[in-house]
């Protein structure tokens, strides 16, 4: 003989270690990818390096996780502009407090009233940090995300 209510309990323990362990395995995921960003940044200001955060959250049966960037201009950086960005254009650039354009290049000083910028290319940081690889079109490597999780459910098991 047996007791439903002793194994109703034993299975409740259970899936509560499991789901603990999902959650466990979200956060070092996040914690990782939040790493490799930080460490992939662009290292001119620090400020887009500096603005990377996950969080975890628990939506009804599933583990959801996110990371992002609080810098205003890392979407750009992320996702491009110009001719890589949305519009698939170059774009204008004018001086909005002065009359003329001033920038130096070897060691050569350029003045212009306006010019036509072809754009960034995009970095995929966090992309790159989350799946392994630069581009969302490559294809994604899942493999590290698996193994910390098959890491945190050997623990319960």
């Amino acid at each position: 003989m047996f007791d439903v209510t002793d194994l109703r309990h034993q299975h409740h323990e259970l899936f509560t270690r499991i789901q603990r362990a999902e959650f466990a395995a979200a956060e070092a995921i996040g914690a990782r990818a939040e790493m490799v960003a930080k460490v992939n940044s662009p290292g001119k200001t620090y400020e887009m390096r500096g603005g990377w955060k996950h969080r975890c959250w628990r939506n009804g049966e599933s583990v959801q996780g996110e990371l992002t960037n609080s810098v205003k201009h890392a979407l750009f950086v992320e996702e491009g502009t110009g001719l890589w960005g949305p519009k698939r254009a170059k774009y204008l650039i004018v001086p909005r407090r002065k009359k003329w354009l001033s920038w130096v290049s070897g060691g050569t000083r350029y003045f212009a009233k306006r010019v036509i910028h072809p754009g960034i290319k995009p970095k995929f940081i966090g992309h790159a940090a989350i799946y392994g690889r630069a581009a969302p079109f490559v294809g994604e490597d899942h493999s590290k995300n698996i193994a910390t999780i098959e890491r945190e459910l050997q623990r319960v098991a």
